[in-house]
């Protein structure tokens, strides 16, 4: 049964461009059909591959917690068209995962739900990729609410790809111009202070000076998710995407100084010379091929 509905939504679904959220659209679609959460998740992933081709799998990525304000979110840059659309999924007061490299899009709404249920990231993503037959080609980084976060990397990801964990954050990326790519964010980060997003920019912006995705630059994307009365009624507190651009990361770190000040926030400071002077120098334990790395929250 599960087969017959994957392949009509494969095929309602394959002459329509590229939007926003598909695998959670075809999540509603299959629970609207009375199946279980669990079967519902595996129709989104059988559907998925139908957008999957659609995107580059070149991707790198912090997702992160903010402990002092409960805030939850990602930033993430890649070579190709519109990746605020396809990479990050966020729940306040939840957690925040990143997918790439061949992302799976049931892996977003399962993987929130079952650090809803108090699984930790280590155990989701451990839960997300067993059974998975292209789990080599797979890409995943999360925190909770709790700070725990967790990355993976399957061994058949384009190198170089690799990701590194800390308390409240975890930065991935494959295809990238090497290790440094992900040592400058996680150090860009935890030298950087200020709100989430600001310290979100810095990884990404040092990322970016460290070299990057080595096919170039077109899109990045901000997401910050909060609960209470500040945010939307989803929980998004800032939702920025730079989708076609020849310099992405230095345009969403324009974008994000138009947003400050319209939200009575002052403007930040960053910019990708300092954000590269925060992130210092240091080597760490990457995460890479087939391995998961994971760190616990304070």
């Amino acid at each position: 049964m599960l087969r017959v509905i994957a392949r009509e939504m494969r095929a309602y679904l394959a002459p329509m461009p590229p939007r926003v959220g598909l695998g959670s659209a075809v999540t509603v679609l299959a629970r609207e059909a009375d199946l279980s959460d669990d079967d519902a998740h595996d129709c989104a992933r059988a559907a998925s591959p139908v957008a999957r081709r659609r995107w580059p799998p070149v991707t790198y990525s912090v997702v992160a917690h903010d402990p002092a304000t409960g805030d939850l979110g990602i930033a993430v840059a890649t070579q190709g068209p519109a990746v605020g659309t396809v990479v990050p999924y966020a729940r306040a007061g939840v957690g925040a995962i990143a997918l790439q490299s061949a992302g799976d899009f049931a892996y977003g709404p399962r993987g929130l739900d079952r650090v809803a249920a108090g699984m930790a990231p280590t155990d989701v993503i451990a839960e997300l990729t067993a059974g998975d037959r292209d789990v080599a080609h797979r890409q995943v980084g999360l925190v909770d609410a709790r700070g725990r976060a967790a990355t993976f990397t399957g061994d058949a990801c384009d190198p170089w790809a690799g990701g590194v964990a800390g308390p409240h954050y975890a930065c991935q990326g494959n295809r990238l111009t090497g290790p440094g790519v992900v040592d400058a964010m996680a150090a860009a980060f935890e030298g950087t202070a200020g709100d989430l997003d600001v310290r979100l920019l810095a990884a990404l912006l040092a990322g970016d000076a460290a070299g990057g995705d080595r096919l170039g630059r077109q899109s990045a994307a901000l997401l910050v998710v909060r609960e209470g009365p500040e945010s939307r009624f989803d929980g998004r507190h800032v939702d920025l995407r730079v989708d076609d651009h020849a310099d992405p990361v230095a345009e969403l770190a324009r974008l994000l100084n138009v947003w400050r000040p319209a939200v009575r926030l002052p403007p930040h400071t960053i910019t990708r010379a300092s954000a590269g002077r925060a992130s210092g120098a240091r080597g760490r334990d990457h995460m890479g091929a087939a391995r998961r790395g994971d760190s616990r929250g304070g």
